[in-house]
């Protein structure tokens, strides 16, 4: 008899390709690990799909001859096309089956996602462990899922949010079951989409919406649940056979913000260090020191990756980068040192052996063109190794997206949600006009088989 699998969880990874033939492609993806492992701890099965371009039709039968009743898609604005399509398809074959969403745009475009796919029968708002544990178990046991916390739903035509659900405290993550110590996710994904030590960011940058999902909170896991997903995963590339070293992305916005806690971390892994591993991370690095450095390149770090955003002190007060009070009074004097903070980290982390990798916003809140050229002078001198050039786009949830009407921006929803929900025009100059370092586009490190 076929073992039926009541839940299902799914990342639909945004592809041009997949969008132009209207064909689904779907992958491991941490946060569904982290349901799929909760889940189990309370003796519910899941399954994670992993699916190469195929159509919503042959998607939804496999679902469908799973026996699936819950179906949980994790989505943000580049992959809801694709995940309307796959929902639709689902609901025209077997209505009974519930479809459920959670991630970024589920917790700050829950209406708008409801409106516009019907075949949507629920958004998990923030982190939703606890709340889509207690929505399946309602739905499975045929109870009344209507008053879980942290969820949206329409309900005769009327939009509902209820009750936010409760963040985990600081230092209080471990009651989340490891989706690789758990087995739900295989340890060489780890290779693909990483780990994470922490959630959250305690910085209020007006433009980043996953800190303010947390509630601008971080919490941690402990060090000993870090290094056996570590160990873990690193004896799971030796079985494979690979003899030399991988890069591991730590999947978090500020993995070294808490300087004592990464070199207790760092100092251990380096009296037994992957034999296969190297890190990548994101992190602040204004707040790292020589020793807090020293410590991450003896554990295997190899790569930092930080947001810069702007090299203008005006500008960087003006999207909260440094803090939230008004610079001017000052003459900017924080923005400036932290500015002076970033070349002197750089320049030490690079002379110890570390690659640096900076992200620039162009088209900020009260930016000029002159402003986004001091910006790229500033990369040049400080001799960044990478750096990302974006063009500032809004996102609900942030501070910059309830007040772009303010700075003269426009943000419409576009027809076909493609390449992403919003579109934002209307930048204080013409970005285009931005000259990029094409000396500074290297993005080799992203397919992690860089021998460092």
């Amino acid at each position: 008899m076929m073992t039926q699998t009541p839940v299902g969880l799914v990342w639909i990874t945004p592809s041009e390709n997949d969008y132009a033939s209207m064909r689904i492609s779907s992958d491991y993806h941490l946060g569904c690990g982290y349901l799929a492992a909760y889940l189990e701890a309370k003796g519910i099965r899941s399954k994670q799909y992993i699916t190469k371009s195929i159509s919503p039709d042959e998607f939804a039968r496999l679902v469908i001859s799973d026996g699936v009743k819950v179906l949980g898609f994790s989505v943000k604005d580049t992959n809801f096309y694709a995940v309307r399509w796959a929902a639709n398809a689902i609901k025209s074959i077997d209505p009974s089956i519930v479809v459920a969403v959670g991630g970024l745009t589920a917790t700050f475009s829950d209406e708008l996602m409801l409106r516009e796919c019907k075949a949507i029968d629920v958004c998990l708002r923030g982190y939703s462990e606890h709340s889509f544990h207690g929505f399946v178990e309602g739905v499975l046991a045929g109870r009344d899922w209507s008053k879980t916390p942290g969820i949206s739903y329409l309900s005769e035509g009327s939009f509902l949010q209820n009750a936010e659900q409760k963040v985990p405290a600081a230092h209080d993550l471990d009651f989340l079951p490891s989706p690789y110590l758990s087995s739900v996710l295989p340890p060489e994904a780890g290779l693909k989409v990483g780990l994470s030590t922490s959630r959250g960011c305690v910085f209020r940058c007006t433009f980043c919406n996953p800190t303010a999902m947390a509630g601008y909170k971080i919490a941690y896991h402990s060090d000993e649940r870090v290094l056996s997903e570590i160990k873990l995963i690193d004896a799971a590339v030796a079985s494979s056979g690979f003899t030399g070293k991988r890069i591991m992305l730590l999947n978090e916005d500020i993995f070294a913000l808490n300087v004592p806690r990464t070199i207790r971390i760092c100092d251990r892994l380096a009296q037994d260090p992957p034999r296969h591993l190297y890190f990548a991370c994101e992190t602040r690095i204004e707040h790292l020191t020589e020793e807090a450095l020293r410590s991450m390149y003896a554990a295997g770090f190899r790569l930092l990756k930080f947001g810069l955003e702007s090299a203008n002190p005006r500008v960087l007060n003006l999207i909260k980068k440094v803090r939230t009070t008004d610079g001017a009074k000052d003459d900017y004097a924080a923005e400036k040192e932290f500015l002076e903070r970033i070349a002197s980290i750089v320049r030490l982390a690079k002379s110890i052996g570390f690659r640096m990798v900076a992200g620039a916003i162009f088209g900020l809140p009260g930016e000029s063109l002159p402003d986004s050229i001091e910006t790229l002078d500033y990369l040049r001198k400080i001799d960044i190794d990478e750096y990302y050039h974006n063009f500032l786009h809004l996102f609900p949830g942030t501070e910059a997206f309830r007040t772009h009407r303010e700075w003269g921006y426009k943000v419409e929803v576009q027809p076909d949600f493609y390449p992403t929900i919003y579109r934002t025009s209307g930048w204080p100059y013409s970005v285009e006009l931005v000259p990029r370092l094409t000396e500074k586009l290297d993005h080799s490190f992203r397919h992690n088989i860089v021998q460092l």
